[in-house]
This record gives C-alpha cells, structure tokens and sequence, in this order.
C-alpha cells in the first residue's frame, strides 16, 4: 500500500514538471525587419491629453498608436480627417505601428513627439 502511494506521488510529480518546463521555453526573437508588416485604411487623429497620434482603421474601428509620430507630417492628415493608406510594420506584443509609407510615399520622421 505505501509503494502505490510514493509511486502515485512520483508520477504527480513527474506530470508537475513536465507541464511547467513545457512553457518556460523562450519565444524566439524578431529581428526589426522581420516585425509583420501592415496596410491600415483609415483616419489619422491626434490625442491632445496623450500627445500622441493614432491611426482609426476605416471598417474595424481598431486604434494603432503611432510610434514614429512627427507633428510636421501627421498634424496635416490629423486636421484633414482625410481617409488614407497607411503602410508600416507592428511592434510585437503590443498596439503600435512604425509608418513607413502614407498613401504610397515615404515617411520618415525627422523630429519625434517629446513624452
């Protein structure tokens, strides 16, 4: 009687350690060209409160914060209401887009928004 216990305490044991090394392994890391690209349709909108902008898509009415925000190019779209194509890469994990392109031409930010 006492062996089926240490026997079953064993193989507890052995089903505990199995199930938690099983997602203690690393997620292989991305490089940054490798971050999922993506193509928002949709209105640019600056927060005031946040000092932040954001891209509203058109039909699913997610929000994508803007990580390379540059007043100088985005305040003109944000005025505007405008609907455009917006072509960047998602940061992993989380809810921003680096911009790449606004409709089909080059974006590169050149002075960021202060925090």
């Amino acid at each position: 009687m006492n062996h089926k216990k240490n026997w079953s305490l064993i193989l507890l044991l052995a089903l505990i350690a199995v199930c938690t090394s099983a997602g203690s392994a690393e997620p292989p890391s991305r490089a940054k060209n490798d971050a999922a690209k993506v193509t928002l349709k949709g209105r640019i909108k600056y927060i005031h409160f946040s000092n932040a902008y954001i891209i509203i898509a058109e039909n699913s009415h997610e929000e994508w914060m803007v990580q390379n925000a540059d007043p100088a190019l985005l305040g003109p779209f944000a005025k505007s209401r405008k609907i455009v194509m917006v072509e960047g890469r998602l940061t992993a994990g989380t809810r921003f887009v680096i911009v790449e392109k606004i409709d089909g031409k080059p974006y590169e930010a050149k002075k960021p928004l202060s925090k």
